[in-house]
């Protein structure tokens, strides 16, 4: 979204957007080393509005308000009634793509177009549905394959439900600010991106808990980072120089290394979605983990992820699984994600890639290596693999190139290397054939933009919000701007 689209809504803050631009250029093609800068655009003071889809393909339910006045308009605002406090409002999917409205059980009518109940105070205005409690409007719309219910609100009390349902409200106060622009250029990037709505309430876009996470105890610190932050965006520059608010990609644990937008979905290299060192990661629970199966089981998960593709063959009963590919971000840093891996079985050879690979396997991240229950691989000074017995209690060193040397040290039936920055598994990529494979990994999530691990222990290492977002967003093209 590019922040002309502003300027319709706001004409009072076109000329100081100018002025500002003008005396400080913030193009990364000319400003490769500034870093993340904060810019006050002074405008009406007007905020924004989101969409959030909480259901889509409705075929009928219900909710409730709580608290407030609405009346109901059409998409022509025309007033078609009004509702209050334990009033209930049936939406039903009708013949022909329409929305059936019926109030406290009165039918109120069918419609094809968006049908809004507009509160007498949105942010003030309470209704429940499925289970949660949601502030501001309602609008009740028609789909191919159902009907859709929306929450309608000011983008800063949306994210009230969003930051803490992301990030641990407990995390300390600058992680919690920066995970709060992160949310809230994710959420105005997105603006008008899907038609009848903005974002989803699902962690396809941002895990959005609405009133009910808002009114929590444990969010009011996520309600002072979103204060603190209030109207703060990512902004960068593209090569034509048109400002576009970043939508800003987070995960729980970057596994040491984030991952770029371009590894991970494709398209087009993002400068501010590239990979990173994250060193902070090594420090939470989240950073290694094990997933084990046995060859029927991986037969079995494989066979399944066929038939989602409506793919008709069968692997059989398994043979092998190697790594083929993996990601990197440059020769020296590489985010040694992988990017495909082999299943052979008696029948077919299967190629998983990306993302399929984590939903296939169960697994946190695609950063793992994979390992039999029979032995290790360490690459040696010749780049070739010598097979260590895990029976074997040996003492090995490993020497850095810093000459110093790291013990590597038998734990729980596993050889690991131990160093400052953490453990990171001696596991190289190999065939595993033997009766149980072992995924041994590293972070949490998708890996692109910021690591919320990191983020929380940057913090708590005395780095505030901008320096956070500084490393994750790249800082030499990104800066902060305030909106409003």
């Amino acid at each position: 979204m590019q922040i002309r689209q502003w300027v319709k809504k706001h004409k009072r803050m076109l000329t100081i957007v100018f002025a500002c631009l003008c005396v400080i250029p913030f193009s990364y093609q000319n400003n490769v080393d500034a870093k993340s800068k904060e810019v006050d655009i002074l405008n009406d003071g007007k905020r924004v509005d989101i969409r959030v889809a909480l259901a889509t393909g409705v075929d009928k339910n219900t909710f409730t308000i709580d608290k407030g006045e609405y009346i109901i308009v059409d998409d022509v605002n025309k007033k078609l009634g009004e509702v209050a406090e334990d009033d209930e409002i049936t939406v039903r999917s009708d013949s022909g793509n329409k929305v059936q409205i019926l109030i406290n059980g009165k039918k109120l009518g069918s419609y094809s177009g968006p049908i809004t109940f507009q509160a007498d105070n949105e942010n003030k205005a309470i209704f429940s549905f499925d289970g949660r409690q949601y502030r501001g409007n309602v609008v009740l719309d028609s789909a191919m394959a159902g009907a859709m219910v929306i929450n309608k609100l000011d983008v800063e009390y949306y994210l009230y439900g969003v930051v803490g349902m992301e990030m641990s409200p407990s995390y300390p106060k600058e992680a919690l600010k920066a995970q709060a622009i992160a949310a809230r250029s994710y959420a105005l990037s997105s603006l008008n991106a899907n038609g009848k709505y903005d974002v989803t309430a699902g962690t396809s876009d941002q895990a959005y808990g609405g009133y009910t996470q808002e009114k929590s105890t444990a969010n009011t610190s996520v309600i002072d980072a979103v204060d603190d932050t209030a109207g703060k965006v990512i902004v960068y520059e593209d090569k034509r120089g048109d400002e576009n608010i970043l939508t800003a990609f987070f995960h729980a644990n970057g596994g040491g290394y984030t991952e770029s937008s371009r590894n991970a979905w494709g398209g087009a290299e993002n400068p501010c979605l590239m990979g990173v060192a994250s060193p902070y990661d090594a420090k939470d629970s989240n950073y290694s983990w094990t997933v084990q199966y046995t060859p029927a089981e991986i037969e079995k998960l494989v066979n399944k992820y066929l038939d989602g593709k409506n793919d008709s063959r069968r692997l059989g009963a398994f043979v092998s699984m190697e790594i083929q590919t993996r990601t990197a971000d440059g020769d020296t840093n590489p985010s040694d994600r992988v990017s495909r891996i082999v299943v052979a079985g008696e029948k077919n050879t299967i190629y998983i890639d990306k993302e399929n690979i984590r939903s296939v396997f169960g697994l946190k991240s695609n950063k793992f290596y994979v390992a039999d229950s029979a032995s290790v691989y360490v690459k040696q000074v010749d780049g070739q693999a010598q097979t260590l017995d895990l029976g074997e209690q040996k003492a090995l060193y490993s020497s850095t190139s810093s000459s110093t040397a790291a013990k590597i040290v038998l734990d729980n039936d596993k050889y690991f290397i131990k160093s400052a920055d953490g453990v990171t598994s001696l596991n190289k990529d190999q065939k595993v054939t033997g009766d149980k494979v072992i995924f041994e990994g590293f972070g949490y999530g998708h890996g692109v933009g910021m690591s919320q691990a990191g983020a929380r222990y940057m913090a708590l290492d005395g780095k505030d919000y901008k320096d956070i977002l500084d490393l994750y967003y790249n800082g030499k093209v990104s800066y902060i701007k305030t909106l409003y």
